[in-house]
């Protein structure tokens, strides 16, 4: 996995004052509470991706191609996501 795909209203339960079209740091935390720092671009073609940190996050995990992800927003001004799959 190189990149996944996110919807564009995940800018939504991004920090405003920091939120700006470009990439940001997220973490996303999975089911043994270690936490990865995830790259989040967000570009203007409508296309907003998760990438650097992203891959090794989710083969810690155990998450594969195709498998559908569940994240959950646990601190909105530390940009914590919950990552599962469904």
């Amino acid at each position: 996995m190189h990149g996944q795909k996110l919807p564009r209203s995940w800018e939504e339960h991004l920090p405003k004052r920091e939120y700006k079209k470009g990439t940001m740091i997220i973490f996303i935390r999975g089911p043994y509470n270690r936490i990865w720092p995830t790259f989040y671009q967000s570009g203007t073609s409508h296309l907003d991706v998760l990438t650097c940190g992203w891959e090794q996050g989710t083969a810690a995990y155990g998450l594969n191609v195709g498998d559908a992800c569940l994240f959950q927003l646990v601190n909105q001004t530390e940009r914590i996501f919950d990552i599962r799959k469904r």
